[in-house]
């Protein structure tokens, strides 16, 4: 029988995704991540634009490792802005077009690692991600091409909103987790005490098991108005022992 121990990581607590968990899941983020990059073959246009775009691009998969492979504290932080930093390089040469969102696949294609922070217990993580994305997208457009800011709305709303029911999920679950957690230790501890008042019971009615063999002899020596000392004691004694 081997036996493992070990203490509790304090970030995995309230988390719905323990990092074990995720690092076996990081087939959902490829698999995601993949689907948008076909989209943008699809799409005819080229995936990224110059220099910058390929260093985006670059940055969009290291985030992604960082991701899957050491998603705990500032880990977690550091991830986000390179994804944000890839959006904004990547989105700054590329063509603007909302009717053909395709030509943008690598905004799609970041929602599942805005997603992850709020899965590892980092709900705000994800909500400011969100909202600076969608701040990117929003400078972009206005200094890009002015004449099309109102359609800037339409592209960047989900990175808002996405985040968000993320978050309200991570905390309803990390509640649900706290009252379990809770409850479970209640219980724990109400069966110590049954336990420690079963052991006491068990060693009162010892003692008084051995006493009361003890108090029989001594009675029986009354009755016959036998003196109780010398031999008797002695006798006694002997009882007792062989009772303990």
């Amino acid at each position: 029988v081997a036996l493992k121990w070990s203490l509790p990581d304090p970030d995995e607590r309230g988390a719905p995704l323990t990092q074990s968990q995720l690092r076996s899941l990081w087939w959902v983020g490829g698999t995601f991540t993949g689907l948008h990059l076909l989209g943008g073959i699809l799409a005819g246009s080229p995936l990224v634009v110059g220099t910058p775009g390929w260093l985006g691009f670059g940055l969009l998969i290291l985030a992604y490792v960082l991701l899957h492979s050491l998603a705990k504290g500032p880990v977690l932080v550091w991830a986000q802005i390179l994804v944000l930093t890839s959006c904004a390089l990547m989105l700054w040469h590329a063509p603007l077009s909302v009717a053909d969102g395709w030509r943008v696949w690598f905004l799609g294609a970041c929602h599942a690692a805005l997603v992850i922070p709020a899965l590892r217990g980092r709900p705000m993580v994800s909500i400011a991600s969100g909202w600076c994305l969608f701040a990117i997208i929003v400078v972009t457009f206005v200094v890009r091409a002015p004449e099309r800011w109102s359609d800037a709305g339409q592209l960047a709303l989900p990175f808002v909103v996405i985040p968000s029911v993320a978050a309200l999920y991570a905390v309803m679950l990390a509640r649900a987790d706290r009252r379990l957690r809770g409850a479970q230790e209640a219980e724990a501890e109400a069966r110590r005490r049954l336990v420690a008042a079963e052991a006491r019971q068990r060693v009162v009615a010892a003692r008084i098991t051995v006493g009361a063999h003890v108090e029989v002899v001594l009675v029986d020596r009354l009755r016959v108005r036998e003196a109780v000392g010398g031999q008797a004691s002695a006798e006694l004694l002997a009882v007792r022992q062989r009772e303990l």
